[in-house]
């Protein structure tokens, strides 16, 4: 614990006594402390005080695709996947990164062509049931009461002006009653997982949060920048797989490796019922591809998918491209630094 502050908070003539203090255990969270004369001639007692410089700062916006998957040409997708010619294109590669590569690259644009998807910007300090036609309404509304309060606010003008906000306000009412119907009618569903219906209940009772990561303590320093944030982390596992140099030297290995695989079976059934049995709740990876879009190719992924396996283990190499994950902190219980 940081003592911040002992100034004399008692003043009775010439004696003084400290009788408050601010303790605390992130003494940076404080730019400034000190204490407050009396508010009142006739009390002595003085105020202490401490400025805290806390930012509460809210994720950015960012742009995602959304991939309507009820909507998808099955039938076309697997077709255009099995007539791409994958033994001309990647069967002669040595480097299965190169394969994953082409691999990812022509499954994404099959699924753009069959799959109906747009780009969204998603804040996520926005309600739900904000939709594009309400967020239209709501800068027409902006823009015409600007126009209003830059002419002066006009007698004219000002009914028209309060018609539109009850206007607004009235689309947002309802589009929050639809939105928490649907919620209402998804968990009276029996097939409603149990992620999904604890995930409605906290939206009903307005329980969503923001998902702010919280300030990392790097050198007595608050970090509260996104990229920073993650930067530091990065170092952290790096320096996690750093081999530390004692000085000392490895023995001599006296039983040899083992040699490498030079005859392996990977069948079509296999990797099918893998494909098959994956749990399509799951996220996505860093390449974008969900397992819903792997599920949707089926039996067309066999041929692409065992030739680059087989070339894993023929040189040994996995696939820098499946390496990668989008990694979110999450603080364990009672650890919050």
């Amino acid at each position: 614990m940081h003592q911040l502050i002992s100034e004399p908070t008692h003043i009775m003539g010439d004696s003084k006594s400290c009788i408050d203090v601010i303790f605390t255990d992130q003494p940076n969270l404080f730019f400034e402390t000190g204490v407050h004369p009396s508010l009142h001639a006739q009390c002595h007692h003085h105020i202490i005080y401490g400025k805290l410089s806390i930012r509460n700062i809210t994720p950015p916006p960012y742009r995602r695709r959304v991939w309507y998957y009820d909507s998808a040409d099955v039938l076309a997708i697997r077709k255009s996947i099995q007539m791409f010619r994958w033994r001309e294109n990647i069967g002669g590669l040595m480097c299965p990164n190169q394969q994953v590569e082409i691999l990812t690259e022509t499954l994404l644009n099959v699924f753009s062509n069959y799959i109906p998807n747009k780009i969204i910007t998603v804040k996520p300090w926005q309600a739900p049931w904000i939709t594009k036609p309400i967020k239209n309404f709501i800068r027409k509304m902006n823009r015409a009461y600007k126009s209003f309060d830059r002419r002066g606010r006009p007698i004219d003008k000002q009914e028209a002006i309060n018609s539109m906000i009850s206007q607004g306000s009235k689309l947002i009412e309802d589009a929050k009653d639809m939105f928490f119907k649907n919620i209402g009618v998804k968990l009276s569903k029996p097939e409603t997982g149990i992620k999904t219906y604890w995930s409605l209940i906290n939206n009903l009772l307005n329980k969503a949060k923001i998902p702010i990561i919280p300030p990392l303590l790097d050198n007595d320093i608050f970090i509260l920048d996104f990229t920073a944030k993650a930067e530091i982390f990065n170092e952290y596992f790096i320096q996690q797989c750093t081999t530390i140099d004692t000085g000392s030297t490895i023995p001599q290995d006296t039983i040899p490796c083992a040699p490498p695989l030079t005859e392996f079976t990977i069948s079509d059934e296999k990797i099918l019922t893998i494909i098959r049995s994956l749990n399509s709740n799951k996220a996505h990876g860093w390449d974008d591809i969900s397992i819903r879009m792997i599920q949707i190719c089926d039996d067309a992924l066999l041929l692409p998918l065992k030739l680059i396996f087989e070339n894993c283990l023929r040189y040994g190499i996995f696939p820098e491209m499946w390496k990668k994950a989008n990694v979110v902190p999450v603080h364990k219980k009672n650890l919050k630094n």
